[in-house]
């Protein structure tokens, strides 16, 4: 019984944050850009969204986050069109 809930309980997290992942990547984040924007480390971001653990507080902060600054996504941009040339 307690391991049947833990696993729906795990499913339905894992749901919230892979769409809490996919809103970040829409909004052009970077797991350290908004790590540090969100106020935790990156390292328990990428676990909360690859489901290792749960973020029952953090993924309602990711869900508010807005665009990416400007300045980050040109620079983002740039970056990923130099690695495009290599």
């Amino acid at each position: 019984m307690f391991t049947e809930n833990c696993k729906a309980v795990n499913r339905e997290s894992l749901a919230t944050a892979s769409t809490a992942k996919a809103l970040l990547r829409s909004k052009n984040w970077s797991y350290r850009r908004a790590a540090n924007v969100l106020g935790v480390t990156y390292q328990h971001l990428c676990l909360v969204l690859n489901g290792h653990r749960v973020g029952t507080r953090l993924i309602p902060k990711i869900m508010a986050i807005g665009e990416s600054p400007r300045r980050y996504r040109v620079r983002l941009a740039e970056r990923s069109r130099g690695r495009a040339g290599k």
